[in-house]
């Protein structure tokens, strides 16, 4: 299981430039892309994942104490990436912790060779 830690924080309008490129570089290198939220751990989160598909990493890519902040970052880049990714359904009204951490992270599965 690997989960790969390259978070940022910060208010969404600072930092929305900045988890638009990562996502996009995870689509450029992956066949598949999901784009969730978490307030449990990423290891607990990640197992879950791992019942229904095997996925090769989970990447943190936003890290906030605000519930509001992580839904709106899912919302946002689910709705935007959309029909690029294997979510299901739009992002954010997700339950997460009052306190904090609360993650937004990318699962990538089937790494694109470039040759």
């Amino acid at each position: 299981m690997i989960i790969e830690e390259n978070y940022v924080t910060g208010h969404p309008n600072e930092v929305f430039a900045t988890l638009n490129q990562k996502i996009g570089q995870y689509k450029r290198n992956y066949k598949f892309v999901k784009i969730g939220i978490t307030g449990q751990t990423p290891e607990e989160r990640f197992e879950q994942h791992l019942k229904d598909y095997k996925w090769t990493k989970m990447v943190l890519i936003y890290k906030s104490s605000s519930i509001n902040y992580c839904n709106l970052i899912e919302e946002w880049f689910v709705d935007y990436h959309f029909d690029d990714l294997v979510n299901q359904r739009k992002g954010g009204g997700s339950q997460l912790r009052l306190d904090g951490p609360n993650y937004v992270y990318v699962l990538v599965m089937g790494k694109i060779e470039i040759k």
